[in-house]
């Protein structure tokens, strides 16, 4: 197994590379094919500067581009990562070079499987309901698995209407 990162977390963020997947504060980040592809590739490539050549071939292969289309789809990354033209925290933009991921990685930290908390992501699951499982598993010795998909349903249910009864079950409201 080659020891190489896989997820890259900066600030508030965390984007897996394997994955091509962006979380904001443990929630998923909803973002375009081509400015993920951009990020995903500037990430990927972060010690160095990526010409404009290679990003256009890397997010339109086979497929001439104009820079407009390469300026808008790195205005949107860059709006989805709060990050701006002027400030630049995120992406930098290097005059007649290219551009360059510039956002300081964090150390990389001990967590749950991967798998796990992209479920959370996708299903919304408040982040207290998983710390809270990740407290129960501790306490217990259950498996997390179990603990997770408990969590889940009460979430689930939570939200239902009619006070969170599951149709079928037979009880009446």
């Amino acid at each position: 197994m080659a020891n190489t990162i896989s997820t890259i977390s900066f600030g508030s963020f965390e984007l897996d590379l394997s994955r091509g997947e962006l979380t904001r504060a443990g929630h998923f980040v909803s973002l375009a094919p081509k400015p993920l592809a951009l990020l995903l590739h500037l990430a990927a490539n972060r010690d160095r500067a990526v010409p404009k050549q290679e990003l256009r071939r890397y997010v339109w292969p086979d497929v001439f581009v104009s820079e407009a289309a390469l300026a808008s789809a790195l205005k949107d990354l860059r709006r989805a990562l709060g990050d701006d033209g002027a400030h630049q925290k995120v992406v930098r933009t290097l005059r007649r070079r290219g551009y360059r991921f510039v956002a300081q990685p964090e150390r990389p930290h001990t967590r749950e499987p991967r798998s796990t908390e992209t479920i959370l992501c996708r299903l919304r699951l408040p982040r207290e309901a998983y710390e809270s499982a990740l407290d129960v598993a501790a306490a217990s010795q259950l498996p997390l698995q179990q603990i997770l998909l408990g969590a889940i349903r009460e979430f689930v249910d939570s939200q239902r209407p009619h006070g969170g009864l599951r149709q079928g079950t037979g009880a009446t409201g």
